[in-house]
């Protein structure tokens, strides 16, 4: 999957490509497109629009959509709809079978390439997210969970933003506040979530996001607890992505903001602290409970000091019960049910707010009922307790709230309303997952035939082949490690010859080196001993050459002598 705004080169899964270009080939498609074409050819009509090509893109989109709508129960329509099912079977599960030699069954391996084409999907088309609450009520695949939060939590200005900022700012100066960081260090340490807590990459992560969130607001103010806490399912789904030790990349980090912004920004005023909107949710609690968990309400009421009634909410006991409903509901909704829910059921819930971003009555309605739903679950645990201990009750016994709980009692209770606020027409009801039916989503796979028959000998014949090709492979690459070794020692065995080399040669060096420093050493000690001797017969000849001219200064008339004649020994030299 795609981190941060770095686009991801997804290539076209095999099984769809092949599903399209046999789509587009059949008679059936070619048939349905001339009934689309007089349809969207009728709305240009009434629309007064001379061509197609006039309209915007979203208005373009906006005409297909309703002339598949019109043509829906049409021939041409069912008969495609029923082409493109058959297809889309035969193609994921021939690829299924093609890649039997990955290591999981087959109905995985269906479910793992449709992940591979609803992703290659949403990078496409990434409109095509509103299809995705077919996955409501239920979670929503690990494997797709980073895309399409990331797909609905779009924020290209905050991520813009922070690019900018970490050009202008290479080492993040900006993004430092101790305050920030010393509380985001005692927050990991105080949940103490698995994955989270040791984690320096999720630490560095925490701190940023809220540092650039604090530095971006409109009135800087110091943080509230809650928004440390929505940090944590961000971190939690993007830890594939974190490492422990590492530095966390940018484009990694740019995306965390960019989620994190764009949740904040559209959080219901409940959310955001705002004590009016908190009691109104809280009544709306309260009223969900009266009428689909009676005796869930009345074990509030009594814990909170209120009275329970079948009338409205009007009574000064029940405006009390509000009041203290509102101050117990307050941290759990505020943190959106972090720290309360498990992990697993918090995604879930989680899950199903994020698909539907782009209804928000719809959301403030999954709040609504997912609170009612899990005091519901809690009552039983509150009946023998006081109203002093019902807070460390709640913190307790919530975490075991099971995402099998909420699902069944969505589906029993929610049903009919959740589908009218997704704004579902009789003609086309939204098709909900239902896990408690026996009918499974990929039940046609296995009640229809085999596409083809193949005798027993042909298919142990594949299996000596597919193993035959597995041994082939290991044998290869065996001797591939095998020649990766021998060229490791082949080139360790030369670098230590040419370090002997290079030590033998270093080696000579100095011995030469010490002969001439010896030689040199020797004639500059032979150097002054001659200088010495050469020294000493300039004086004895100085000496006598004194003595010579004293002699003839007393004896002037006697004959010179030569000094060689005199003195033999002057004759030498040195």
């Amino acid at each position: 999957m795609s981190l941060g705004n770095e686009e991801k080169n997804i290539n076209v899964p095999k099984w769809l490509s092949d599903c399209k270009e046999a789509i587009t080939s059949s008679t059936e498609w070619k048939q349905y497109i001339l009934t689309l074409n007089d349809a969207i050819r009728q709305q240009l009509e009434d629309s007064h629009v001379p061509f197609f090509t006039d309209l915007s893109q979203t208005s373009r989109i906006h005409f297909v959509d309703t002339a598949m709508r019109a043509t829906e129960n049409g021939t041409d329509y069912r008969s495609i709809h029923d082409k493109v099912t058959s297809l889309v079977n035969h193609h994921l599960h021939t690829s299924a079978i093609s890649h039997s030699h990955r290591p999981y069954t087959k109905s995985q391996g269906i479910i793992q390439q449709t992940y591979e084409g609803i992703e290659y999907l949403l990078h496409r088309w990434p409109f095509l997210r509103s299809k995705l609450t077919i996955f409501f009520n239920c979670p929503l695949p690990k494997h797709l969970r980073h895309l399409i939060w990331k797909t609905f939590l779009a924020d290209a200005k905050a991520s813009h933003m922070f690019l900018a900022q970490c050009k202008d700012d290479p080492d993040k100066r900006k993004l430092f506040n101790r305050e920030i960081s010393e509380n985001c260090r005692k927050f990991i340490k105080r949940i103490n979530l698995q994955g989270l807590n040791g984690s320096e990459g999720a630490f560095y992560c925490m701190k940023s996001i809220l540092a650039f969130y604090l530095s971006v607001a409109e009135q800087p103010v110091s943080l509230d607890p809650k928004e440390y806490f929505i940090t944590v399912p961000f971190l939690l789904v993007a830890m594939q992505h974190i490492q422990i030790t590492n530095p966390v990349p940018d484009k990694v980090l740019s995306l965390l903001i960019e989620e994190y912004c764009s949740f904040m920004k559209n959080l219901p005023m409940f959310v955001q602290d705002s004590d009016k909107d908190l009691k109104s949710f809280t009544k709306n609690v309260i009223q969900t409970l009266r009428q689909k968990y009676p005796n869930a309400e009345q074990v509030f009421a009594q814990k909170c000091g209120g009275v329970h009634q079948e009338a409205a909410i009007t009574s000064d006991n029940d405006r009390e019960f509000i009041q203290k409903m509102s101050v117990l509901l307050k941290p759990i909704i505020q943190n959106m049910f972090v720290v309360y829910f498990n992990l697993e059921t918090l995604l879930y819930v989680w899950d199903q707010y994020i698909i539907t971003a782009d209804n928000t009555s719809f959301q403030n309605s999954w709040l609504i009922a997912v609170t009612a739903i899990s005091l519901n679950c809690l009552k039983d645990s509150l009946r023998n307790t006081t109203s002093a201990d019902i807070n460390l009750i709640l913190l307790e016994n919530w975490p075991m709230i099971t995402v099998l709980d909420l699902q069944f009692e969505v589906k029993n209770k929610f049903n009919e309303e959740f589908e009218s606020l997704l704004d579902v027409s009789q003609q086309r009801k939204m098709t909900f997952l239902d896990p408690s039916l026996n009918n499974t989503f990929w039940q046609k796979w296995y009640n229809s035939p085999s596409l083809e028959y193949t005798q027993p000998q042909d298919r142990r014949l594949f299996k000596e082949i597919l193993h035959a090709e597995k041994e082939r492979i290991n044998q290869q690459l065996e001797r591939n490690q095998l020649e990766i070794q021998r060229e490791k020692l082949q080139y360790k065995q030369q670098l230590e010859e040419l370090l002997e080399q290079s030590r033998n040669e270093k080696q000579l060096m100095l011995r030469e080196q010490n002969s001439l420093q010896e030689k040199l050493n020797k004639e500059i000690a032979d150097h002054k001993i001659c200088s010495q001797n050469a020294a000493m017969k300039i004086a004895e000849l100085s000496a006598e050459l004194q003595t010579l001219r004293e002699q003839s200064l007393k004896f002037p008339d006697s004959p010179r002598v030569h000094p060689q004649n005199t003195n033999p020994s002057s004759a030498r030299t040195c």
